[in-house]
């Protein structure tokens, strides 16, 4: 099995691409079981569980489709260049330690039927944030982890880029706005209403980006006029 690189066909790093999804998989459980304190918690497991299912079938999705992009993606991803996205890419992952520690570390969450149900629909709402994922990266070659413009690049409206012009920033947005809620913590609303507003000011910062760099970018902005939900923006 071999994916074409810069430098040519090469043969497919398995291992380290197996590698690389194993130590993410621990990583994303660390804070959540760290500060809970214990490994007796349903809820964190399912919700890890979920992550670790979805990162690794979508990893294998991405390897029959575009293997390239799936490299980029996990291990030779091109450096950062704009100041903006820096901050963009330091924050993220500190925003989802605090959000994942403090939803371990206070789950204050209501009682009874209602409550109970809505922790049921936030974990499909976590379900549906990773289908909208890979759908819109299987839709999507140049959906890299940094802003910037690829050689050949195009606007891209098919699959759910034929609806918002951000699918992948949506589905995000989505998994914080459900995480709090799953793993049963109201406090953990107040750095997931953060770590959400900035993927929003990233979407943000991303279609200007385009929008003056990109041709064809400005035609298809008119014809998909929602940048992140579908109906109101």
């Amino acid at each position: 099995m071999q994916a074409r690189g810069e430098s040519g066909p090469r043969p497919f790093p398995a291992l380290q691409v197996i590698f690389n999804l194993s130590v993410k998989a621990l990583l994303f459980a660390l804070p959540l079981f760290l500060f809970k304190g214990t490994a007796r918690w349903a809820a964190g497991w399912l919700y890890w569980g979920m992550y670790a299912a979805w990162s690794f079938l979508n990893a294998r999705a991405l390897y029959l489709r575009n293997p390239g992009l799936l490299l980029k993606r996990l291990m030779f991803a091109p450096d950062v260049k704009e100041p903006a996205d820096k901050v963009f890419s330091l924050t993220s992952p500190v925003l989802f330690v605090i959000t994942a520690a403090v939803c371990a570390r206070y789950g204050n969450w209501p009682a009874g039927p209602a409550a109970l149900l809505a922790r049921g629909a936030a974990f499909a709402g976590l379900g549906f944030a990773y289908w909208l994922s890979s759908r819109a990266l299987a839709s999507n070659s140049f959906a890299l982890k940094s802003v910037l413009l690829q050689p050949g690049q195009t606007a891209v409206s098919e699959g759910p880029y034929a609806v918002v012009r951000h699918p992948l920033y949506s589905a995000f947005v989505l998994f914080y706005v459900c995480t709090p809620a799953a793993l049963g913590s109201a406090e953990g609303y107040i750095p997931a209403v953060a770590a959400a507003l900035a993927i929003i000011a990233r979407a943000v910062f991303e279609d200007r980006f385009l929008a003056r760099g990109l041709a064809g970018y400005a035609q298809y902005a008119r014809k998909v006029k929602f940048l992140l939900v579908p109906g109101l923006w």
